[in-house]
């Protein structure tokens, strides 16, 4: 790549991310983002809720991922220092025991639910920290 096409890249990538901070820090929440708060008396507003998953805390979720399972495999964010972002900070972060999450799974599947789902999302804030072990075993889990 030529060095002046480089710096536009570089320059175009830094006001990309500072236009997207901005909006962050101005909004509470991104935009994009639908919170959903858990009360007993509303009607399912996703596929976990539906097949009776109890969240913690609030869950994030693109209004359009309605037929995604969202599996809480951690709680809060492990790092959750970030100025711009509130999504998490109600909650100390843990990992799920992974006997948990599997049965969340399974009661997915007793009730019907595993027909619908498109997509399967590893939640809350930092799904990746969990030991190499834990996540092959709940892959694998999702696999079956």
């Amino acid at each position: 790549m030529r060095p002046v096409a480089w710096r536009t890249s570089l320059v175009l990538l830094h006001v990309a991310l500072a236009t997207v901070i901005a909006s962050a820090a101005f909004h509470s929440r991104p935009p994009s983002l639908h919170v959903e708060h858990r009360r007993r008396t509303d009607l399912p507003s996703s596929l976990g809720d539906a097949c009776g998953i109890e969240y913690e805390g609030a869950v994030f979720r693109p209004p359009a991922e309605w037929r995604s399972l969202i599996l809480q495999v951690t709680i809060g964010c492990s790092w959750n220092r970030c100025t711009f972002c509130e999504m998490y900070q109600e909650k100390s972060f843990r990992a799920k025991p992974v006997e948990e999450v599997i049965a969340e799974m399974d009661r997915v599947v007793e009730v019907g639910g595993a027909s619908y789902v498109r997509d399967v999302f590893l939640a809350d804030g930092d799904a990746m920290t969990l030991p190499t072990g834990m996540l092959v075993r709940i892959l694998d889990a999702i696999n079956d």
